[in-house]
């Protein structure tokens, strides 16, 4: 199989090049070749479409103000992830994925990634511009604008699980 992909910018290019050479893809590793120049029949004109999207102009689209966040330290809990992120505003709901793990204390571990919802999309926006690298028990944390929003669990929901877990 062979696909061509053609960057706006020849330094995103170099980037991806440089990081994706023989890394795997499902099983087979990706032998990278740069293409003949005029290889597409006509030039890319950006003024042609809109190939860039702001922060603002996705929030703006969105009736939610959830931000996605990676690369959190495994023992951040809910609460230290609300602490850190109230520093922008109001903070409606935060989550933290996790897995079952019977090793755990807790019978769950994190997977190192979370959400966080606002209730305004000020404040969603502060946080990007403001916490997107900062250090959260440890670890650069990255920010990203979530697609979904936060759907609570129901807290009888919540009491089953609890007790399906102790009972096994």
């Amino acid at each position: 199989t062979i696909a061509i992909i053609e960057f706006v910018e020849q330094s995103d290019a170099a980037k991806a090049y440089k990081k994706l050479s023989y890394t795997k893809f499902k099983n087979l590793p990706l032998y990278l070749e740069w293409a003949p120049e005029e290889t597409f029949s006509s030039q890319f004109k950006p003024e042609d479409k809109k190939v860039y999207r702001t922060v603002e102009e996705d929030l703006d689209e969105m009736d939610h103000a959830t931000l996605f966040v990676k690369n959190l330290n495994f023992t951040t809990t809910e609460q230290n992830l609300r602490e850190f992120f109230e520093k922008c505003g109001v903070v409606s709901n935060v989550s933290i994925a996790k897995k079952a793990s019977p090793k755990s204390s807790s019978g769950w571990l994190s997977r190192g990634y979370g959400f966080v919802e606002y209730k305004s999309k000020e404040s969603a926006r502060d946080a990007i511009k403001k916490l997107n690298g900062k250090l959260l028990m440890d670890y650069a944390v990255e920010l990203k604008l979530s697609e979904k929003q936060i759907t609570k669990v129901p807290e009888t929901i919540k009491k089953e699980r609890n007790m399906e877990e102790k009972s096994a």
